[in-house]
């Protein structure tokens, strides 16, 4: 191979990378944002200001695994 040659990355691994990093994400910010009091702030909060999100949320996958809205979003969103 000469240096005018470009080598590409198999569109298969790097594809790969994109779950594995969004997973390691994941978890990271549940360690940094505790879901006990962040998420009881978030639902009092966002029961008087959009309940409809609020309901959409309870009745989620997130709910019921104990994922709240810090999980994601942030504690200040």
């Amino acid at each position: 191979m000469t240096n005018s040659q470009t080598t590409h990355t198999d569109p298969r691994k790097r594809s790969a990378t994109v779950p594995i990093f969004s997973c390691a994400l994941m978890l990271l910010s549940a360690l940094v944002f505790p879901l006990s009091s962040q998420g009881d702030n978030c639902i009092e909060c966002h029961e008087q200001v959009s309940p409809n999100i609020v309901a959409d949320w309870q009745n989620s996958r997130h709910a019921g695994k104990g994922v709240g809205c810090a999980v994601c979003h942030g504690p200040d969103h």
